[in-house]
């Protein structure tokens, strides 16, 4: 009998884990995890945020397999018995294309006796015949329980990897990763071999996992990646094998499939298991007293939804098809307006923090400038390569291809966390006593790397530090504005506009380069989008909650004048940060020159577009 194996954890106490779960925490590729940041950088703000992302994928585990188990709990709801059918049709599909049936599945669950799933009452009985003989009627309870076994294993083994491709710092390395992809991919210029080699290898990537026509993050790629090798198939028994195939199609988010698509949203939705991990975990790490979720409430309340949905395959053919959701009911109104509540705050007061963001813009512009350098090799720059190549920078990397191999110890990506990459620039950083550095480009790195590594805040200004300051910049541009074109301006979509025309492709490049020559002064700007609830274009929130034993459905708006409420904050809240760095920057008192010289270029440019309409 397999024991029960748990981690003890901050938000919900004891974590217990299956056979495979323990297999895939204890491979060095998830031991990374500890020491990649959940935040990022944002300890240089808040110094007790030191949680990773490690406790943050068991934890979104543990939240993924109640919610599942919540959810498919009454087995006389005729929704819920609807789905374990369908759900068992396509397990027995997915079983025959694994090289396996049914039954030898059913035999390694129950020789397996699992004390995890013994704990959360998924195991089945032990007279083999009978269970085999109910395993021929898909409404039976036992096919019903196998079912929710394997798509509770699967569901929780698409939770646990859904962050393992993260990069050192999280979003921050991979969104300056991305931005080098579309830099080659948009390219005029003849590229070299080294950058022809890396593209083609992302592409093959892409190709590989079959997300060519998939909006999916790079880090979300390589885990998918990932996920074949830390969970080779051929260490698995039947039931665990099947269950880490259903849990790759669910992390590779086959639409087509209602029953996956149903269980990706668990992983990546509106109320997902992702989302309500880190906004307790988050405050909680950071000392930020942000109030309670009543998780216990929420998650007792979750059900499955019918919902018939027209499908065109070509313009004159429309399919009616069968799908369905995992959806809140309307008794959990309150713990849901409460989370909506502290993921706002959470990202407003910690993840968008301007000295947070400001520290993860910096490690992003660092990165870029080292990936610069080491594909492209400038005179002066030889030193600097020299370090990124005896440090293997191309680790960094190294999951970008199309190709799987079962990972060991020694696997590359293992060494590519924040260490390394805090070791890599301190490097860089000391053995400049020993060049003779012209290159203002070199120089500037350097600026950027000093800043970070000695929390120099002396080298930056925050244009827009507070609120108010961002709202005086926007009224004072609308008043120019107005004033030189005799025109009245509405104050909320003026700004979204400012905001769209700054952001468009190579605007604020413009001025970056202007500040740059004027005041060898780096700018940095860093969109901050607010993160209440999603609505959609007809101006419906996206999250919908289950009213009465008819089980309507209503956008969770109409039931909560407080959620409804959640627009205005999305039209009217700050929506950028903009950052200065310089050597002593703060002495030289030219901020305020600079935002002056900013909202010249915006009222250039705003006016420029009025002509065009």
């Amino acid at each position: 009998m397999s024991n029960k194996t748990n981690v003890r954890d901050p938000i919900h106490n004891y974590i217990y884990m299956t056979d495979v779960e323990e297999s895939v925490v204890q491979h060095p590729l998830f031991q990374r995890l500890r020491y990649i940041s959940q935040n990022g950088s944002a300890y240089y703000t808040y110094p007790s945020n030191r949680h990773d992302r490690f406790l943050h994928s068991l934890g979104v585990m543990k939240i993924g397999g109640d919610i599942f188990l919540n959810a498919t709990e009454d087995l006389q709801d005729k929704d819920v018995r609807n789905f374990l059918i369908k759900a068992y049709q396509y397990i027995k599909t997915q079983a025959t294309i694994v090289g396996v049936n049914i039954i030898a599945v059913t035999d390694d669950f129950i020789e397996k006796k699992n004390q995890t799933f013994i704990k959360y009452g998924l195991n089945l009985d032990e007279d083999v015949k009978f269970v085999k003989n109910e395993l021929t009627k898909e409404d039976s309870n036992t096919a019903f329980k196998l079912t929710k076994s394997i798509l509770f294993q699967s569901l929780r083994l698409a939770c646990l990897l859904h962050d393992v491709g993260h990069f050192p710092y999280s979003h921050t390395i991979e969104y300056a990763l991305g931005d080098y992809i579309s830099e080659l991919q948009e390219s005029q210029r003849e590229l070299n071999q080294k950058e022809k080699e890396f593209l083609e290898n992302y592409l093959s990537m892409k190709k590989f996992l079959k997300v060519e026509t998939v909006d999916k993050a790079l880090h979300e790629m390589i885990g998918i990646k990932i996920l074949d090798e830390i969970i080779p198939s051929g260490n698995l028994n039947n039931f665990q094998r099947l269950c880490r195939t259903i849990a790759k199609q669910i992390l590779t988010k086959q639409e087509q499939i209602p029953v996956l698509q149903t269980l990706y949203e668990v992983v990546s939705g509106e109320l997902d298991a992702d989302r309500l991990d880190y906004s307790l975990r988050d405050p909680k790490s950071s000392g930020l007293e942000l109030g309670q979720i009543d998780m216990e409430r929420l998650l007792n309340n979750f059900t499955i939804v019918t919902e018939t949905i027209e499908k065109s395959e070509t313009s004159e053919t429309v399919e009616n098809v069968e799908t369905f959701r995992i959806l809140p009911k309307v008794q959990a109104l309150s713990t849901i307006e409460t989370f909506y509540h502290q993921r706002y705050l959470n990202y407003k007061y910690l993840v968008y923090h301007h000295s947070k963001v400001r520290m993860d813009k910096i490690i992003g512009e660092i990165t870029k400038k080292l990936v610069a350098i080491y594909f492209r090799t400038n005179s002066g720059a030889e030193w600097i390569k020299g370090i990124l190549e005896k440090n293997n920078f191309h680790f960094l990397w190294s999951k970008i291809n199309g190709t799987v191999r079962v990972a060991t110890n020694e696997d590359n990506y293992f060494y590519c966390d924040e260490g390394w990459f805090n070791s890599l620039i301190k490097e860089i950083y000391y053995s400049r006593l020993d060049n003779n550095i012209i290159d203002n480009e070199i120089k500037s790195l350097l600026l950027l790397i000093n800043t970070f590594i000695f929390r120099r805040t002396d080298n930056i200004v925050t244009l827009f530090k507070r609120y108010d300051k961002y709202l005086n910049f926007f009224d004072t541009l609308k008043i120019r504005i107005e004033k030189e074109t005799h025109t009245t301006i509405d104050q909320k979509e003026f700004i979204k506009e400012c905001f769209g025309l700054l952001f468009a492709d190579g605007v604020i490049e413009v001025f970056k380069e202007k500040i740059k020559n004027k005041h060898d002064t780096i700018l940095l700007m860093k969109s901050t989008p607010p993160k209440s609830i999603s609505f959609d274009n007809e101006g419906n929130s996206e999250l919908k909650i289950v009213v009465g034993t008819e089980k309507n459905v209503i956008p969770i708006h109409r039931l909560s004048p407080y959620l409804d409420s959640l627009k205005l904050m999305n039209d009217s809240d700050q929506l950028f940060h903009i950052f200065l760095i310089g050597e002593n920057i703060k002495t030289k008192e030219i901020g305020s020159l600079i935002e002056n010289e900013l909202c010249d270029f915006m009222q250039n440019i705003y006016i420029e577009e009025l002509v065009k309409k």
